[in-house]
């Protein structure tokens, strides 16, 4: 199975044709795709609707295009959808979120122990008296 890095940085995207239905999952089909002479066949998700959401596999899709991105070094691995740039994304947004809650939680911490602090300083004035 290709890596979502590899597709984003030197995958090419192809029309592929929906050939049936994935066993029992009611969004996933299969289609095939040919490169260079050779046809591959693969598992996709089904399209989305406006909303994004998943539509559900039916009959009707067969002999319908959709994109797939795979791998010129390997053209029998590929994902679904235009998924090249996508790795630069999905990391770097990964990152700013894993650096907004260590910083929340660092913050978080700090205002806990600045409470403690407070709580320690008054416990002592209290045994002063």
């Amino acid at each position: 199975m290709p890596t979502l890095y590899v597709l984003s940085t030197r995958g090419k995207t192809i029309e592929a044709t929906i050939t049936g239905g994935f066993a029992s999952k009611p969004n996933m089909m299969t289609c095939r795709y040919e490169v260079d002479g050779n046809t591959y066949s693969t598992s996709a998700s089904t399209p989305t609707d406006r909303t994004g959401s998943s539509l559900k596999y039916d009959s009707g899709m067969i002999g319908s295009k959709i994109t797939v991105t795979y791998d010129p070094r390997n053209p029998a691995s590929c994902l679904d959808r235009d998924r090249r740039g996508s790795f630069n994304f999905d990391f770097f947004s990964a990152l700013l979120a894993i650096l907004g809650m260590s910083l929340f939680v660092g913050y978080m911490g700090h205002l806990r122990k600045r409470e403690c602090l407070k709580k320690i300083q008054r416990e002592k004035e209290w045994l002063r008296r």
